[in-house]
């Protein structure tokens, strides 16, 4: 059997992506699986193929075959990124429609133009046509601030997902309770399956095995070596949603306080981070340090040097549907205590008792949260940590995920 799937933001990524990963317990299973996917990376702003003359690149990785498509490039979040998106969107349908018929299309909303061009692709291949949501849209622009309920915009995005939503034979969602806020457009409860977010277990059972690329990392923040310190560690990316703000906030009341054992290293990129860097610096922060991304089959090992990691988020009526963050499985995976400031109806963190939660952007909560975790035993440390791995290894392995997406939605 034939399977496409199309993400424009499926990167090379891999130790940790999704689809890659999902591609390949598949493709073990005896499937083909073709991953669509723009080389252009859409946070560090680069192209990462060469095409020569063509709109298009070829490659296969551990038996997953990657079409990578050429898109229009940008420096930052502008109008240039929509027209990286009708870019893809385009060519995605215009390689697809000449390459030999797949028997599912499952097409990924990063954004929704992708839904487009998986419909128009099933409908010319004859091909069953699955939607996977990842954000809810337009619900992810409103509460964020973006756009307005009943906005022009909102409404026509809208009728594009109800649209969507009709057509699709099954519908793919990573949030647990996102069938509520579905079910509301007409749609049966019985179309949409459930499929988190997860994580590879055997790239975090990293014991002494080497990392360059992590060697040359340390030598650049010696900070994770730091045994005097309690580091607190974040990895992921810098925007609005991801309220890395509130950790800030935090550092600036510990470092009043005279609490100097209690460190924060920040790692990724993202649009915020020029502005976080800069208030850090306005606080004359000595508790924080922000380091630059890392490769996925770096994390483990940045992870490894963490007392305990750091989840963020708004407080926004988008989280009632739930949440999946890769960081999160990243996390419970790497068996280290959670400290996490949200609120949501899916909270692992007090599910798996695997650390400590506190409300959305409320700092001084916070800051007290990492001073008790601080203050533990090291025993009750690991302790959080291995009931994180457990509740993983039980829920959110890819072999896991891969399973319930062959059964609920390749077979069914």
């Amino acid at each position: 059997m034939r399977i496409w799937i199309l993400n424009h933001y499926a990167t090379e990524s891999l130790a940790g992506g999704r689809h890659y990963n999902l591609a390949l317990e598949l493709s073990e299973k005896g499937y083909e699986v073709s991953v669509f996917a723009a080389g252009f990376l859409h946070n560090q702003f680069y192209e990462t193929r060469e095409y020569g003359n063509r709109i298009f690149d070829c490659d296969v990785i551990n038996g997953v075959e990657y079409i990578w498509l050429k898109t229009y490039p940008y420096d930052r979040n502008n109008w240039r990124r929509f027209l990286n998106m009708i870019s893809f969107a385009i060519r995605v349908y215009k390689v697809g429609k000449t390459e030999p018929a797949p028997d599912v299309i499952i097409a990924s909303s990063v954004h929704p133009l992708t839904w487009i061009s998986g419909y128009k692709l099933a409908r010319k291949h004859r091909s069953r046509f699955i939607v996977e949501v990842r954000d809810l849209w337009p619900e992810t622009l409103i509460n964020m601030g973006a756009i307005k309920k009943n906005s022009i915009p909102a409404r026509l995005m809208r009728k594009l997902e109800q649209f969507m939503y009709t057509r699709a034979e099954k519908i793919i969602t990573l949030l647990p309770e996102a069938h509520k806020y579905i079910t509301t457009l007409g749609i049966e409860r019985d179309k949409i399956i459930y499929v988190p977010n997860g994580a590879n277990p055997e790239i975090y059972e990293i014991d002494d095995k080497p990392d360059q690329g992590f060697d040359e990392y340390l030598q650049k923040y010696p900070a994770f070596l730091d045994e005097s310190k309690f580091k607190v560690v974040y990895t992921g990316a810098h925007g609005v949603v991801n309220s890395i703000e509130t950790a800030i906030q935090a550092a600036d009341i510990l470092q009043r306080r005279g609490i100097d054992n209690i460190c924060f290293l920040l790692v990724g990129a993202g649009p915020e981070k020029d502005n976080l860097i800069e208030m850090a610096n306005k606080l004359r922060l000595k508790n924080v340090e922000f380091c630059n991304q890392v490769p996925r089959s770096t994390v483990p090992y940045i992870l490894s040097c963490a007392e305990c990691c750091l989840l963020l988020g708004k407080d926004i009526p988008l989280y009632q549907y739930g949440i999946s963050p890769n960081k999160l499985f990243d996390y419970l995976a790497s068996s280290k205590p959670i400290v996490f400031a949200g609120n949501v109806v899916n909270n692992i963190v007090d599910i798996a008792k695997c650390g400590i939660t506190v409300p959305p952007e409320e700092y001084e909560s916070l800051a007290d949260a990492l001073i008790e975790l601080s203050q533990m035993s090291k025993s009750n440390l690991e302790e959080m940590g291995k009931n994180g791995r457990q509740y993983f290894m039980e829920n959110h392995t890819y072999q896991a995920l891969a399973d319930k997406l062959e059964k609920e939605v390749i077979l069914s």
